[in-house]
C-alpha cells in the first residue's frame, strides 16, 4: 500500500519524461493509464496536468483497480462512475 495506504505508485516524472522522448522521436501517442487504487481521480489527475497538456499525452484511467469501498486492490474488481468521468471530461 505504500507509505500514504492509497494502493498507487506515482511514475517518477523523469521516467515520464524519459517516455515522451522516445514518443517524440517516433512522432507516437502516449497514454499515461492511472490506477487509483484507495485514492481518487480528483487527487491523481491533477498530478498528470503538465504532461496532459501536450498534444501527443493521453489519459486512461482503470477502473479495475479504483477502490471506493476501502478494499485493497486485486481482491475483488473495482469501479469509476459517471461522476469520476464527468470530472476526468472536464479536467481535460
Amino acid at each position: 500500500p505504500w507509505s500514504d495506504g492509497k494502493y498507487r505508485y506515482r511514475m517518477p516524472q523523469q521516467q515520464i519524461d524519459s517516455a515522451l522522448a522516445i514518443a517524440k522521436m517516433h512522432d507516437a501517442l502516449v497514454f499515461l493509464d492511472v490506477q487509483v487504487g484507495l485514492s481518487t481521480v480528483e487527487l491523481e489527475i491533477p498530478q498528470l496536468e503538465k504532461y496532459l497538456l501536450m498534444p501527443h499525452v493521453h489519459l486512461g484511467i482503470d477502473p479495475e483497480f479504483s477502490m471506493k469501498d476501502g478494499t485493497p486492490p486485486g481482491k475483488k474488481i473495482g469501479t469509476l462512475d459517471a461522476e469520476d468521468i464527468n470530472f476526468c471530461s472536464a479536467y481535460l
